[in-house]
């Protein structure tokens, strides 16, 4: 995934929809790391990012970790996208300098050096959706759709994608959203990211064929056009830790 396109097609760890934000919720940060881990390695690449979870939580950051990998984005499939989410950007950039400054994480972090090679990192700021609601089952498949928005039509696209989710909760859909914008991604800065995340893919494959049955579903996602360009879409696996 160059995260500047398709993490950003990859990227919304999302739980549930609708658009009254708490504060919590409008200040969650995402801190995103892609990459592309040497073959024969993913599971001694994982256990160590478990590892650093651990330290994580000794040093009580406050921050939850994912791990995912990309199992349909074109020539970014099989990339892994580590997740770091955050209650503010304040807590970021603390927490940040409790594990720059311990020696355990920082040891941890540079034996990844053999495990992988490192595509990009960004930052997230939620605009739209509930805060998170508890961790996410291995397993899990993420849905996203990465678009740039026309200028001054972001408040009527984030809407649009209530809207959406209000048809799709009527359809009897299981899958929860969160809406993010790129606030530090290169090239990709200003991006809006939706996500949608299902329990497995058989519930992915079933609520999206009754969405694409819905007349009422297919009308609003024709209106987007004239908001919005799409950048990349993804589906990915969550792999833990």
């Amino acid at each position: 995934m160059t995260f500047h396109r398709t993490i950003a097609g990859v990227m919304g760890v999302t739980l549930g929809f609708g658009l009254s934000l708490s504060a919590s919720a409008q200040d969650s940060v995402l801190s995103a790391v892609s990459v592309r881990v040497n073959s024969g390695q993913m599971d001694a690449y994982m256990a160590r990012v478990e590892k650093l979870a651990g330290v994580m939580d000794r040093l009580d950051v406050g921050a939850s970790i994912e791990a995912w990998q990309v199992t349909a984005a074109g020539p970014a499939t099989g990339a892994t996208l580590v997740v770091l989410e955050y209650p503010s950007l304040t807590a970021y950039a603390e927490n940040a300098t409790k594990t720059e400054g311990d020696e355990e994480f920082r040891k941890l972090m540079s034996g990844l050096d053999g495990l992988r090679k490192l595509q990009s990192s960004s930052l997230y700021r939620q605009i739209g959706g509930p805060g998170r609601e508890g961790d996410v089952p291995t397993g899990s498949i993420l849905q996203t759709v990465a678009v740039r928005v026309e200028p001054g039509r972001l408040d009527d696209y984030v809407a649009k994608i209530g809207d959406l989710q209000k048809i799709s909760k009527r359809l009897g859909s299981s899958g929860t959203t969160r809406v993010w914008q790129a606030t530090a991604a290169g090239e990709s800065t200003g991006t809006v990211v939706v996500g949608v995340i299902y329990k497995d893919l058989a519930t992915y494959a079933e609520d999206s064929a009754k969405a694409q049955d819905d007349a009422e579903w297919q009308k609003l996602v024709s209106g987007l056009s004239d908001m919005r360009t799409i950048v990349s879409m993804s589906l990915a696996r969550n792999v833990g830790p």
